[in-house]
């Protein structure tokens, strides 16, 4: 499996100047490094889970365009989560 890093360089996401700069912050905290992209605006949390979604081979839904099946609906009380939350599926 590919590193995040990598992968953001490759699809030209990020340069190796901001890899350095956010790494540079990174250090001697205990911040996820996706964090600090996005705070940085290096990167868009959108970007993230795109890129993300193809790390892992998942395919990526938007619960504006899919309807949720209706055993999902129930357990999640008839509101789908919110905004940007991931859900992991065991069906």
């Amino acid at each position: 499996m590919k590193k995040l890093t990598d992968v953001l360089r490759e699809e030209g996401l990020i340069t190796e100047d901001q890899l350095r700069e956010v790494k540079e912050k990174q250090a001697g905290t205990k911040r996820p490094l996706q964090e600090l992209l996005v705070e940085m605006g290096f990167l868009e949390e959108e970007d993230l889970v795109k890129i993300s979604s193809k790390i892992f081979g998942m395919p990526l839904l938007s619960l504006n365009t899919e309807t949720p099946c209706k055993r999902l609906l129930i357990s999640w009380g008839g509101n789908p989560p919110a905004i940007g939350m991931v859900v992991a599926l065991d069906i």
